[in-house]
């Protein structure tokens, strides 16, 4: 936590005012792949494979340097935190605030007895779910003070997350499996980074917060042939008010064991 803390005075330090800021973790406790798994998921039902794997293999009870379920603190907590110290420089800047959450976000991915995500074997989503909810929790208070935030999400597109588990043939055939998908008629996969990121750059740059609802999930989607389009979801608020008050008292805490870092006002110890 304390980089988080230098990075605020660091921002504070080169900046007068912010316009932008995205939050895009995307730690994971990743250990492998359930090849068994995964070809039953495949042969069963080649869509659903690949846009819901849950043969990906997670370590469990994994914790930062600071005690925190790491992916929580890295995906959740970490950029919470940072938005929070900077907020003069968003209100200055009358700043677009984008969290990145995923398309596997689901409610059954958080147990609200396990926030910090130490019991689940499915860390990396639960962090996705928490971000939702905390979107939601903030953005109106946010909205007050100029600030418009909006959870994104990029669909399906490769990255180099897994490529240590992948040799040539199957990453190629995870690449083909994804053009099938497509041509199948999933909307998520986009396969390219550059198509992922449609939906982010789209709420910043082109949403007007007039009319856009920023209750919403916004998409990052593509037809058949590849052309880009953006999809709005619902997301379930359930568990919203419980995830943001743990959350909110935990960076109350980290207030008072980080407040002794601080020497000369700016310079962090």
């Amino acid at each position: 936590m304390i980089s988080v803390l230098g990075a605020a005075y660091e921002l504070e330090k080169r900046y007068d005012a912010i316009h932008y800021f995205y939050a895009n973790a995307a730690q994971g406790v990743y250990s492998g792949i359930d090849w068994i798994g995964a070809t039953k998921a495949v042969l069963r039902d080649p869509l659903d494979a690949v846009t819901n794997p849950a043969y990906k293999i997670q370590r469990v009870g994994v914790k930062s340097k600071d005690g925190l379920g790491l992916v929580f603190q890295a995906n959740v907590f970490g950029p919470y935190y940072l938005i929070r110290r900077i907020i003069p420089l968003l209100a200055k800047g009358k700043a677009k605030v984008v969290w990145l959450s995923s398309l596997m976000s689901d409610v059954k991915y958080l147990s609200l007895e396990d926030i910090e995500l130490l019991r689940t074997d499915s860390s990396y989503e639960g962090s996705k779910r928490l971000v939702d909810l905390l979107h939601l929790a903030t953005y109106k208070e946010l909205k007050s003070l100029g600030i418009h935030q909006y959870v994104t999400h990029p669909g399906i597109f490769t990255s180099h997350s897994f490529y240590q588990y992948l040799n040539f043939f199957t990453y190629y055939g995870m690449l083909f499996l994804f053009y099938l998908a497509r041509w199948l008629g999933s909307p998520w996969h986009n396969i390219q980074g550059y198509k992922g990121a449609n939906a982010p750059i789209y709420v910043a740059t082109l949403a007007n917060p007039t009319f856009e609802h920023q209750a919403l999930k916004y998409g990052s989607a593509t037809y058949r042939d590849g052309m880009e389009y953006v999809v709005k979801h619902e997301i379930d608020p359930t568990g919203m008010h419980d995830a943001y008050k743990y959350i909110r008292d935990l960076a109350e805490e980290w207030d008072d064991k980080l407040k002794d870092q601080i020497t000369n006002g700016r310079a962090v110890l």
